[in-house]
């Protein structure tokens, strides 16, 4: 994979976690099932960062 592939996954991968941030930060319910879905999205953002640093070679 060449520098410029993995700068565009990488800026994929960053895209996503803000969309996913942006998702989780529009659950306003404090209802059970809020909470969990909630927490899913951050961990799946962080997951998507994480990616992120292994495709940019950090970490």
């Amino acid at each position: 994979m060449d520098n410029w592939t993995r700068l565009i996954e990488a800026g994929r991968e960053l895209a996503q976690a803000f969309d996913l941030l942006d998702r989780a930060a529009e659950i306003t319910t404090i209802s059970t099932a809020a909470v969990i879905t909630k927490e899913g999205l951050l961990g799946a953002a962080r997951e998507a960062v994480a990616r992120t640093n292994t495709l940019l070679g950090r970490k």
